[in-house]
């Protein structure tokens, strides 16, 4: 997978990783844009834990250097895309080729977002997901990366989509979506104040 593709898709990722850490905080983006979780890669879903648990064993031995190295991005970027298609297998979304099923995304994604601002948008989002991840997509990787590209992308759509009234700040949440496709980790971002 090449390095311009790994920083972009680590967005849920380290969402997903840092949901087993001791020092745990949501992550920036949320505190500043839309208070919506990314529905393909939430930690609390009982499947993708079993993946979790299946690919990683203990998630909290996780260590890299600060900031991590290519080859450590690299290699977190292929668990966490083996972690992705785990967890998709798990909810059939995958055909026989390793294709998403929009019918089965659709259905699942239904269960998860239903009475959330998604819910009207699911559909067109996941459909031009799709699409793109067929333009866009790594020939080599030891694990479809697929589910975890339609993780990212649903994740940048559900930003996209979140109403007016809903979003924190605008400005940064606006600034915080173009760094990180341009590149810059989601933890290099201040974490939030601690709570009182």
């Amino acid at each position: 997978m090449s390095s311009s593709l790994v920083v972009p898709l680590l967005i849920v990722g380290f969402a997903v990783a840092n949901s087993f850490s001791e020092n745990r905080h949501r992550a920036p983006i949320f505190e500043v844009c839309c208070e919506f979780e990314p529905f393909m890669a939430a930690p609390e879903d009982e499947k993708m834990k079993e993946c979790i648990s299946e690919i990683l064993g203990d998630p909290k031995s996780m260590n890299h250097s600060n900031p991590p190295t290519d080859q450590e991005l690299e290699e977190l970027a292929e668990k966490i895309a083996c972690i992705e298609e785990c967890t998709a297998k798990k909810y059939e979304l995958l055909d026989s080729d390793g294709n998403i099923v929009l019918a089965k995304l659709l259905e699942v994604a239904q269960g998860k977002i239903n009475g959330t601002f998604m819910e009207n948008h699911i559909e067109e989002a996941a459909k031009k997901c799709i699409e793109d991840i067929e333009k866009e997509i790594p020939k080599e990787s030891k694990c479809n990366p697929k589910p975890l590209f339609l993780s990212n992308c649903l994740f940048f759509r559900s930003l996209e989509n979140c109403p007016a009234d809903q979003v924190k700040d605008k400005a940064k949440c606006e600034t915080m979506i173009d760094e990180i496709k341009n590149g810059k980790f989601p933890h290099h971002f201040d974490p939030p104040p601690p709570e009182n």
